[in-house]
């Protein structure tokens, strides 16, 4: 019981660690940035705006390291890039993960990557129509 008691307080304390959201601005008062910091280092949710007020990228951080999903977009809106990076807790590192998309400004698919413990595995190319242009795998 003593144990129980003694893990939920250190959970306590752990979650009740005090997080900040820091926010930067344009000199026209549109929002650059905000970012979530624990303890001084980056983590959790962070976004990033054009000066119109348009969202450039969002994604997270863990530790001060890139983690989990990561997108990119267009001034028009449309998605550009979008991805999940891997954060290696006992490597303090982090790599890209599984698949990463890209696309045209249309919304088509541009090109699709995949990752394998940060190392490239394949990539596939597509024209503005969608056509599979090229296929590069490892080894290739």
């Amino acid at each position: 019981m003593k144990v129980v008691c003694l893990f939920l307080f250190l959970l306590t304390i752990k979650v009740c660690e005090p997080f900040e959201t820091k926010k930067v601005y344009y000199e026209n008062g549109q929002l650059l940035s905000s970012i979530n910091y624990r303890e001084g280092v980056r983590n959790g949710a962070f976004s990033y705006f054009g000066a119109q007020g348009q969202l450039i990228t969002k994604g997270n951080y863990q530790e001060g390291k890139l983690a989990d999903v990561w997108t990119t977009y267009y001034d028009n809106g449309q998605i550009k890039r979008q991805g999940v990076y891997k954060y290696h807790v006992n490597k303090t590192t982090e790599t890209q993960e599984g698949k990463w998309t890209s696309y045209y400004e249309n919304g088509a698919l541009a090109s699709e990557i995949f990752y394998k413990d940060g190392r490239r595995v394949t990539w596939k190319f597509f024209d503005i129509s969608g056509n599979l242009e090229v296929i590069d795998a490892e080894g290739c």
